[in-house]
């Protein structure tokens, strides 16, 4: 409601379908418009004038001003096998559909985490919560 971003700049991907389907109950909830693009045989674009909610796949080859990814503890750690790789290159595409901001929302710390903890300062700026804000705020 600030008028920041519009809704279309928005989107939520989830690294499961229930877990998109998790959100679009709650954005519901709150009246927020939204639209679930997790139907691969559907030809829907994402909107403009909607919070967008997706899995990480059905976001593959867009790009959005923020990102929300749910769901990240999903995703294996690597150990160098095929299966694994494949979730490496799902993480990789999650992260990699923002623009400006990324919030990445998870419950346990995995290696994905850890790697992307590792950045150069310039290139990602990062803050956790509650630990980084507790200290802002207090």
């Amino acid at each position: 409601n600030s008028g920041q971003r519009a809704l279309g700049e928005i989107v939520v991907l989830c690294t499961t379908k229930s877990g998109a389907r998790y959100v679009e109950a709650a954005l519901i909830q709150r009246r927020i418009p939204n639209q679930l693009l997790t139907n691969f045989w559907e030809d829907n674009d994402p909107a403009d004038d909607m919070v967008n909610i997706m899995t990480v796949h059905g976001g593959k080859g867009f790009g959005f001003k923020v990102v929300f990814v749910l769901g990240f503890e999903t995703l294996r750690d690597l150990d160098g096998s095929d299966v694994r790789n494949k979730w490496g290159r799902v993480g990789f595409v999650a992260v990699t559909r923002a623009e400006d901001l990324l919030f990445i929302l998870y419950k346990t710390q995995t290696q994905f985490m850890t790697n992307l903890k590792k950045c150069r300062k310039e290139t990602l700026v990062a803050r956790s919560y509650p630990d980084d804000y507790e200290k802002k705020w207090k």
